[in-house]
């Protein structure tokens, strides 16, 4: 370890004191990697003087033991750090199951975060019937003849692109529980799931029938004249292509048209260790639902320095022009800032966003 922390500080890296934490934690442990022998001594084993043993029990506080003449079996793996296998010791073990972590603990505020995304477009593709018009039109002396008007549906469908690298297989399950919870929620007309893959740094959009989908095509693919699409990419931003200007051109791209948020699983204390390298900025909406361009915002005064733009833009911790990628990629793609919402798996983040 510290020939490691010896290295990174020699490429001008600097670990943190969390980061320094958790590895002597680890160094502590006593956790072995795999297809590696037993340790000859744990670190926090004090002494080798044997447990007091349990005193006998009778009637029913009496543990259930081995029946008489049973052969004692005795494994590899060492029960305990004080008895050792082969000590003459026995270890009276406690059958013991544990259930895998939830991959959204906290759902119900979740789904209380997003509950503005419940509120109903007035005006949809659907109609009913209007008592209120009809009875008025009688009365009125016209014929009796049904009136109708706009059924309220759902505001937006939702499209979940979530990015297929390496590292996103990890929040597999974590992805899963949100789609869950994002169609129990009953206030989108559909929730599709796409996929973001990697053609070298090139990104590839496939949508939920593995079809291949233009990357100008993804704001209106498949929602018929509807329209009132909303984007969320879930991604790390690990993988090599986020360090390039492409998946930021089309992300800003498509927020001109729709709304576009990144969802990024990981800690907010970790983002500045991937692609979303660059300021946060606050932003307010000039009205609901409309897209990122109408996002206002002030733009921070080193970035307006550096590409030289007098014009509003900005981001969210996120590049909507070159992904953060200095005054090379900002060169590549020249134009106005745009803000990305960059919300964690958290119900405050997200509920501020919604």
């Amino acid at each position: 370890m510290l020939r490691a922390l010896g290295e990174t500080r020699a490429v001008g890296g600097a670990a943190d004191a969390r980061t320094l934490a958790d590895a002597l934690w680890l160094a502590a442990s006593g956790v072995l990697g795999e297809g590696t022998g037993p340790a000859s001594r744990p670190p926090w084993e004090a002494s080798e003087e044997p447990e007091p043993e349990e005193p006998e029990r009778s009637g029913a506080d009496a543990l259930p033991g081995p029946a008489p003449g049973a052969v004692a079996t005795t494994t590899s793996t060492a029960l305990s750090v004080r008895h050792r296998p082969g000590s003459g010791t026995t270890v009276r073990g406690v059958p013991l199951s544990l259930g895998r972590a939830d991959p959204l603990p906290d759902a119900l505020a979740f789904g209380r975060a997003i509950q503005p995304f419940r509120r109903p477009w007035l005006r949809g593709g659907r109609s009913e019937l209007d008592v209120e018009a009809t009875v008025e039109h009688y009365a009125r002396g016209g014929p009796l003849v049904p009136l109708f008007r706009p059924a309220p549906e759902p505001w937006f469908e939702v499209v979940v692109l979530v990015d297929a690298s390496l590292s996103m297989g990890v929040w597999e399950e974590t992805t899963r529980a949100v789609t869950r919870l994002l169609t129990a929620l009953g206030g989108f007309r559909a929730v599709h799931t796409w996929h973001l893959e990697w053609q070298g740094t090139d990104p590839l959009v496939r949508d939920h029938h593995g079809r291949e989908v233009r990357g100008d095509r993804v704001p209106h693919h498949g929602s018929g004249a509807l329209g009132r699409r909303l984007v969320l990419v879930f991604s790390d931003c690990a993988a090599r292509g986020w360090h390039t200007p492409a998946p930021w051109l089309l992300l800003r791209d498509w927020a001109h048209r729709v709304p576009v948020a990144l969802v990024d699983p990981l800690p907010p204390r970790l983002w500045r260790r991937s692609a979303l390298n660059l300021p946060a900025v606050r932003v307010t909406g000039s009205r609901v639902g409309a897209h990122n361009g109408t996002l206002r915002f002030a733009l921070p005064r080193r970035l307006g320095t550096e590409a030289g733009q007098a014009s509003a833009g900005g981001t969210s911790a996120g590049d909507g022009t070159a992904g953060g990628q200095g005054a090379s990629a900002r060169a590549a793609s020249p134009g106005p800032w745009t803000a990305l919402p960059v919300v964690s798996c958290t119900p405050h983040l997200l509920g501020a966003w919604a």
